[in-house]
C-alpha cells in the first residue's frame, strides 16, 4: 500500500506561511522555491508502515534494550548540524580555481588521508559523507587498516562508505575484523553493519567473518552480525540463526527471527511457530516471528497463526492477519473483513494494507465503509489509497465522493486527489476543474495550495483548464507558480500568453523566474 504523504504537504504549506510572515513579504508573495513545494512528496516521517515493518505504538518500546533491526544503525551517529564541519582545517572545493573538478583538490584530500591528524581526518570524512563524493574511496579504504588511526576515524570512514553506498572498503573491513586489533564493540558493529547493508554481494571471507562474529561475547555485536547475515541473505547461516533464537539476549533473539524471515528458508517455519505461540516470550520478538512466517509463506504456519488473530495483543493480531494474507492458498477474505472491524485503529490499518497486498477486491464495500466512516483520519486516508489500488467503479465512486466533499478533512480530500491524479486523472478532469473552481471561491488556501502543488507535478494534457484557472489568481503568487510549473512540465504552448501575462504583471521575483524558465522551455 502506498504510504500517505499528504500530511507532509500540509506541514510544508504551514511552514511556508510562517516563513512568509517572518520575511515580511506581502500576503500571497511567498517564495516556494527554497522549500519543498506543496506538490512534492515529502519524506515519510512517522506515517503508518506496511505490515512487514512493524507497528509503532503497538510494540512495547521498553521490551528490548535496542532494536537491532535491519534498517537501524546501533552506533550513535555524528550530529549533522548545519555548519558543524570545520572547513578551515581541510581542503574544500571553494579553495580551488576549478572548484570540485580541480584535480589538485583530490590530491589534497589524499594528502590529508596520508599525513593528517585524527581531527583533520574526522572533519574530512564528515565533509565527504555530506557531499557524497566517492572519488577518493580507494585511499579511504587503505586508511581503515592503518594501525595508527583512531577508532573514531575508522568509524567515520565506514560511515562515509555507507553514505556513498560503495563496496570499495569490503576487503579492508574484513581484514580489520580478522586481525587481532583491539577494536571497540561499537567499531565492530559499524563494520558489520556496513558489510551486511552496503555490500550487496559479500565475499566468502566476509560471510565467514559475519558468522564468526555472530558468536562474539558482546551481545550488540552478536545481534548486529546476525542482522547482517539476514541483510546479506547468507543462506548458509540458517543453522546458526536457529541456534540464536534460543539465546538469552532479547536483542539477539530479535535479530535471529528477523533474519530467518529475510532468508526465507522453510526449515525455520516450525521454530518460528514455537516463538510466535510462546506467551512467555517478549512481545516484540513474537511480533517479528509472525512477520517472518508471513515472509516465508509456508502453509504449515496457517494453523498456528489463526488463533493469534484473536490475541489480546493488538500488534500480534494485526501481524497475524497480515501474515495469513501472504500464505498461498489461504482464503483470508472473511478474516481480513473481521480484522477491519478491530477495536484498535492500527490493526484496521494493517488489515487494509493486507487487503491491498493480497488484491482482495471483493472487500471493496468494507474498505469503502472505512474510507467514509472510520473514526480515525489515518485509517480513512489509508482506505482511500486501497480503493485506488482496487480500481473498480464502486471504489472510484467513494474516492471521488471524498474528494468533492467539503465537509471531509483536508488530509482526506488531498489523499483522494492524489489517488485520482495518480490513477484516474483523465476520467476525473471535469470533477477536478469543478473542485478547483469551488476552492478558488471558498477555500482559505488550506486545501487549494497543496492541491495546486499536486497538480503541478501531474503529467496530462487535460489539465489546461485547471492551470488556466490557477494562473488567473493574481493575488496568490504561489498558486500561479504551481500553475506555471505544471504548464512547463506538460509543454502547454497554448497557455503561453497567460504565462507571459503573469510574468509581466507579477512583483514576486520567484514567480517571475519560474515564468521566464517556463517560457524558455516552450520556445
Amino acid at each position: 500500500m502506498v504510504k500517505p504523504t499528504i500530511a507532509g504537504l500540509m506541514l510544508i504549506w504551514l511552514s511556508a506561511v510562517v516563513a512568509f510572515g517572518q520575511q515580511g513579504q506581502p500576503q500571497g508573495q511567498e517564495d516556494p522555491g527554497g522549500a519543498t513545494p506543496p506538490g512534492e512528496q515529502a519524506p515519510p516521517d512517522g506515517g503508518a508502515p506496511p505490515p512487514d515493518e512493524g507497528l509503532p505504538g503497538l510494540d512495547d518500546p521498553d521490551s528490548v534494550p535496542m532494536d537491532p533491526g535491519h534498517d537501524q544503525d546501533l552506533v550513535p551517529q555524528q550530529p549533522s548540524e548545519e555548519g558543524g564541519i570545520d572547513r578551515s582545517v581541510i581542503p574544500t572545493p571553494e579553495d580551488f580555481p576549478d572548484g570540485r573538478d580541480d584535480p589538485e583538490l583530490l590530491e589534497q584530500w589524499r594528502a590529508v588521508m596520508r599525513f593528517g591528524t585524527d581531527a583533520e581526518l574526522e572533519e574530512l570524512f564528515r565533509f565527504l559523507a555530506e557531499e557524497r563524493d566517492d572519488r577518493v574511496a580507494e585511499s579511504a579504504a587503505d586508511l581503515l587498516t592503518d594501525e595508527s588511526v583512531d577508532d573514531s576515524v575508522r568509524q567515520l570512514a565506514v560511515e562515509y562508505f555507507d553514505a556513498i553506498e560503495s563496496a570499495a572498503a569490503e576487503d579492508a573491513a574484513v581484514e580489520l575484523l580478522q586481525a587481532d586489533a583491539d577494536l571497540a564493540p561499537q567499531a565492530i558493529v559499524q563494520l558489520v553493519r556496513y558489510l551486511g547493508s552496503v555490500v550487496s554481494d559479500p565475499s566468502e571471507d566476509a560471510m565467514d567473518q559475519l558468522k564468526e562474529l555472530a558468536r562474539h561475547p558482546d551481545e550488540h555485536v552478536r545481534a548486529r552480525s546476525i542482522a547482517a547475515l539476514g541483510d546479506a541473505e547468507v543462506s548458509g547461516a540458517v543453522d546458526l540463526l536457529l541456534e540464536a533464537i534460543d539465546a538469552e539476549s532479547t536483542e539477539v533473539r530479535l535479530s535471529a527471527v528477523q533474519s530467518l524471515g529475510s532468508l526465507g528458508d522453510e526449515r525455520a517455519v516450525e521454530p518460528l511457530v514455537e516463538v510466535a505461540a510462546n506467551t512467555l516470550e517478549v512481545s516484540v520478538v513474537r511480533h517479528e516471528a509472525v512477520k517472518s512466517l508471513g515472509a516465508i509463506g509456508d502453509q504449515r504456519a496457517a494453523e498456528a497463526l489463526q488463533p493469534l488473530v484473536d490475541d489480546e495483543d493488538a500488534a500480534l493480531r494485526a501481524n497475524a492477519a497480515a501474515a495469513l494474507a501472504k500464505l498461498e492458498g489461504e482464503d483470508v477474505s472473511e478474516l481480513l473483513a473481521a480484522t477491519l472491524r478491530d477495536r484498535d485503529p492500527a490493526v484496521r490499518e494493517v488489515a487494509l494494507s493486507a487487503i491491498a497486498d493480497a488484491e482482495i477486491h471483493e472487500l471493496v464495500d468494507a474498505v469503502a465503509y472505512r474510507a467514509r466512516r472510520d473514526t480515525e483520519e489515518h485509517v480513512r486516508t489509508a482506505a482511500l489509497e486501497v480503493l485506488g489500488s482496487m480500481g473498480s467503479a464502486a471504489a472510484w465512486e467513494t474516492v471521488e465522493e471524498r474528494f468533492e466533499d467539503d465537509g471531509a478533512a483536508p488530509l482526506e480530500r488531498l489523499t483522494a486527489a492524489q489517488v485520482l491524479i495518480d490513477e484516474r486523472l483523465e476520467a476525473s478532469i471535469d470533477l477536478m476543474e469543478d473542485v478547483v473552481a469551488d476552492l478558488v471561491e471558498n477555500d482559505p488556501l488550506e486545501i487549494l495550495e497543496p492541491l495546486a502543488g499536486l497538480l503541478a507535478e501531474a503529467e496530462s494534457d487535460a489539465l489546461t483548464g485547471v492551470y488556466r484557472l490557477l494562473l488567473e489568481q493574481d493575488d496568490e503568487a504561489i498558486l500561479q507558480t504551481h500553475a506555471v510549473r505544471g504548464v512547463a512540465r506538460n509543454g502547454m504552448k497554448e497557455l503561453r500568453p497567460e504565462v507571459e501575462r503573469v510574468s509581466n504583471a507579477t512583483e514576486a521575483e520567484f514567480l517571475m523566474r519560474e515564468a521566464e524558465d517556463a517560457l524558455s522551455s516552450m520556445e
